[in-house]
C-alpha cells in the first residue's frame, strides 16, 4: 500500500468520535446504560462483596486480636478464594456494559433485553478477552517476579533478587503502557468480527501508537479527574465518620475490647453516614464509569474503521432512540 493511501490515525478525530455521543446523547446513555450497569454491580458485586466480608472478616478479627501470629495457607485461604470469587464477578456489568456501546455506537440505538444490556455472545466473548488481556499485561509479569524472586531465595542470590523487584516496578507501567495501548483495539474488532481478537490489535496499531497514547491518555486523564471531583466528597464522609479513626489505621482495634469490636464495624458499616457514601459513590462511580466506557469504545472503533475500512468521519450517534 502506497504511503498516500495508508490509513491514518488524526488525535482530534480519535477524540471526537470518543467524546462525541457524551455530548449527542448524555441522557439517553445515562438511563440505557447507567442504570442496568448500576443494579448490575449492586446485585452481582453487591453479593460477592458480601461473601468476601463473610469469609474475611474472622481471620481479620483473629489478627487484629493476635489470635494469629504465624500465618498459614488455611487462615486466609477462604477469603482468599472469596476474592477471587469477587474478581470473577467484577468483571461482568463492564462487560456487558461494553457490548451494549459497541451496539450504540454501530447503530445508533439502544437495543437490548434489560435497558441497553443483553446477555449473549458478544458479552460472553468481551467478558473473555478482557481476562485474556488482564493475563497478558498483569498477570504473567507479576507471576514472572514472584518465581525470579523465589529462585533467588533458593539460590541466596539477594542482590539479584533486589535487581528483580527495582526492574520489576521501573518496567512493569512501561510495559503495561505500551500493551494497553497495542490491545486497545482488540474490544472493538472482538465486537466487529464477532470472534476473540487479540492479537489482530497488536498488528493493525503499528505505526499508530502514539497517536493512540495521546488520545487515551486525555481521557484516562480527564476521567480521571472526573472521578476524583464526584468521589471525594462521598469518600470524605465515609472516612471522617469513625470517632476512633480506626477506618484509616486498623491497629487501633488491637487497643480495644474485642467484644467491643463487632458493634463498632456494625455500627460503622450501617450507619447513615455510610449508607449515603456508599449510594454517593456508587451513583457517581456508574456515571463515570458509564461515560468512560462509551469515550473509549467509541474512539477505539472509530479508530478500527480507520484502519481496516478506509478514512470515515467520526460517529456522533446523533439519531434518536426507536
Amino acid at each position: 500500500m502506497s504511503e498516500a493511501n495508508s490509513p491514518k490515525l488524526e488525535i482530534g478525530d480519535v477524540l471526537s468520535a470518543g467524546f462525541g455521543p457524551l455530548k449527542s446523547r448524555f441522557w439517553g446513555l445515562i438511563f440505557w446504560v447507567g442504570i442496568p450497569l448500576m443494579l448490575s454491580y449492586l446485585v452481582l458485586l453487591g453479593g460477592a462483596t458480601w461473601l468476601f466480608f463473610i469469609k474475611f472478616s474472622p481471620f481479620f478479627m483473629a489478627i487484629i486480636t493476635k489470635e494469629i501470629t504465624a500465618l498459614e495457607f488455611s487462615d486466609f485461604a477462604p477469603a482468599l478464594w472469596a476474592y477471587i470469587a469477587v474478581l470473577f464477578i467484577a468483571f461482568i456489568p463492564p462487560a456487558l456494559a461494553r457490548a451494549a456501546l459497541f451496539r450504540f455506537h454501530t447503530t445508533g440505538k439502544f437495543k437490548g433485553v434489560f435497558f441497553a444490556f443483553r446477555f449473549g455472545a458478544d458479552e460472553i466473548r468481551q467478558y473473555i478477552l478482557l481476562w485474556l488481556i488482564i493475563i497478558t499485561t498483569t498477570i504473567l509479569p507479576t507471576a514472572t517476579l514472584i518465581a525470579g524472586i523465589m529462585l533467588a531465595q533458593k539460590l541466596n542470590f539477594s542482590g539479584f533478587m533486589v535487581g528483580l523487584i527495582v526492574l520489576f516496578f521501573l518496567f512493569l507501567p512501561i510495559v503495561m503502557v505500551l500493551f494497553a495501548i497495542r490491545f486497545s483495539l482488540a474490544f472493538a474488532q472482538t465486537f466487529v468480527e464477532k470472534r476473540l481478537r487479540l492479537f489482530g490489535s497488536w498488528r493493525l496499531t503499528r505505526g499508530h501508537f502514539w497517536v493512540l497514547f495521546l488520545a487515551f491518555a486525555v481521557m484516562v486523564i480527564l476521567f480521571g479527574l472526573l472521578s476524583l471531583v464526584v468521589n471525594t466528597p462521598a469518600n470524605i464522609l465515609f472516612y471522617m465518620q469513625s470517632e476512633t479513626g480506626w477506618i484509616s489505621d486498623p491497629q487501633i482495634l488491637a487497643d480495644l475490647d474485642p467484644a467491643e469490636i463487632p458493634d463498632l464495624l456494625r455500627g460503622t458499616f450501617l450507619s447513615t453516614k455510610t449508607i449515603i457514601a456508599f449510594w454517593g459513590v456508587m451513583v457517581m462511580g456508574t456515571l463515570v464509569n458509564v461515560l468512560q466506557i462509551t469515550a473509549y469504545s467509541g474512539a477505539s472503533l472509530f479508530a478500527l474503521r480507520q484502519l481496516t475500512t478506509g478514512p470515515s468521519e467520526p460517529v456522533q450517534n446523533s439519531n434518536k432512540q426507536e
